[in-house]
């Protein structure tokens, strides 16, 4: 088993100007004794194509993409086993790069250098849920993949989306500039022919609850903002499709957590659970989406899977989180039926303020 390798560069924060990187984590796993999905096609298809999850996973590479805010970066504090294990490289380099008199991390300047080994850290000193994915899916069997963690901290989805530093709220980091960067860089360094499937894993929903919440929206406010939400994810995906180059883009969605109170309001919390339950059913209702995992909406205070701040997970969450993601990811890359089991998961958490569904169906 080849070792986890990482490319990480360095980004600024929401109040200043901070390190902020974007992790690349490349696992070559091996054990199992399944016969994947990829081997029967090849076996069917003269002509395996690129993309299109055709290629020999042991001789490709599978490129997934974390976006979202900062649960999908990884925010949680390390344990006592784990700081052992996963410590930070010496060897993290980003150029920097000044714009109009201030230091700051745009794309353009970014050169990605040194893949170092072994860490899955993306804010510095914190714990992620791409420390068990990578675990998971290296017991799964022979498969080697690359992880661009390009999440943000506490961006609203317009602020993710092509420009979305004018667009939304400005925190000096160009996130979907960077993520293309990235993943031109990724396809260029491996090559076209040997990319096996390029996937979105998506995490997100917190800031723009909270500013529906924070504005006192009615229910009818609340529903128009998440039909925007659903348009403006629609056209992320498509931009980023376009923007790559690339003929066929596998776009993942974990439905987002809860908050606790009394940190955060009661109604904060509704439109979180009402916002993950349509997260979900949007993937049911459009075909160019796949539900990947509700798990975080049983995380909270009282199992420790939520931490004291009361938005963020915890170390237990992000193993939970990571086991689930990597468990789904593989099996739908197997064809394997799964999205019926996630399908009905949702159910037991239905909406309470936006009862019909804030998106046009496919």
């Amino acid at each position: 088993m080849n070792k986890s390798k990482i490319v990480s560069w360095f980004e600024g924060s929401i109040s200043t100007i901070q390190l902020f990187f974007l992790l690349l984590l490349i696992s070559a796993c091996s054990g199992g004794g399944k016969t994947s999905t990829a081997d029967s096609l090849n076996s069917i298809t003269p002509n395996p194509r690129p993309f299109y999850n055709e290629l020999d996973p042991s001789k490709s590479i599978d490129i997934i993409i974390s976006y979202g805010q900062s649960n999908a970066a990884g925010f949680g504090l390390f344990d006592s086993d784990s700081i052992t294990q996963y410590i930070n490289s010496s060897n993290l380099k980003a150029q920097k790069c000044i714009v109009e008199g201030s230091i700051d991390y745009n794309s353009a300047c970014i050169e990605l250098v040194n893949i170092t080994s072994p860490t899955d850290i993306y804010l510095k000193g914190k714990y992620s849920s791409w420390i068990s994915f990578d675990q998971k899916i290296d017991s799964l069997g022979e498969r080697t993949f690359l992880l661009i963690n390009a999440a943000g901290d506490g961006q609203t989805l317009k602020s993710l989306l092509p420009g979305g530093e004018d667009i939304g709220p400005q925190n000096g980091i160009y996130e979907y500039e960077n993520l293309i960067s990235a993943m031109k860089f990724a396809i260029e360094h491996y090559g076209y022919t040997s990319i096996n499937t390029v996937s979105v894993i998506w995490l997100h929903g917190e800031r723009d609850a909270n500013i529906m919440s924070q504005n006192n929206l009615s229910n009818e406010d609340i529903s128009s903002s998440f039909e925007d939400y659903f348009n403006d994810l629609t056209i992320l995906r498509d931009n980023i499709l376009n923007d790559l180059g690339i003929p066929k883009l596998y776009f993942f969605i974990n439905r987002v957590g809860l908050v606790e109170e009394p940190m955060f309001s009661s109604k904060f919390r509704s439109i979180l659970n009402d916002l993950g339950y349509w997260q979900i059913e949007f993937c049911r209702d459009n075909n160019s989406f796949t539900p990947l995992s509700t798990i975080t909406r049983t995380f909270s205070l009282q199992n420790n899977k939520l931490s004291g701040d009361g938005i963020h997970y915890t170390s237990l969450g992000y193993n939970e989180l990571g086991n689930e993601n990597a468990t789904n990811w593989d099996l739908y890359m197997s064809n394997t039926e799964f999205e019926n089991i996630i399908f009905n998961n949702n159910e037991l958490y239905s909406p309470s303020s936006v009862v019909n569904a804030p998106y046009n169906k496919n």
